[in-house]
């Protein structure tokens, strides 16, 4: 499940979208597999601390077009993913 996950040191502004997605998955998984009663709250929480880490070594741009709803507003949307594109290169 934890395969191919990258290391903190090497979480940096270019990659740590992608890490956070990984862990996204992870965590959703194992919050099904405790409602399930397979994985255990411990699992859990040490899964969420990570997605946590994650959001805080996000620039303000990263956090925001992973965490809020553009549904409403597409064309903030797209000129978020710009500003982010251009910190990720």
């Amino acid at each position: 499940m934890a395969k191919n996950l990258l290391k903190k040191s090497e979480i940096d502004v270019t990659n740590i979208r992608s890490e956070f997605y990984r862990i996204e998955t992870i965590v959703q998984e194992i919050e099904q597999n405790f409602k399930n009663g397979i994985s255990d709250k411990a699992e859990l929480d040490h899964w969420k601390e990570s997605l946590e880490f994650l959001l805080s070594k996000m620039t303000s741009e990263q956090r925001s077009l992973v965490m809020d709803d553009f549904e409403e507003i597409p064309s903030i949307h797209q000129k978020l993913i710009q500003t982010v594109k251009s910190q990720e290169t």
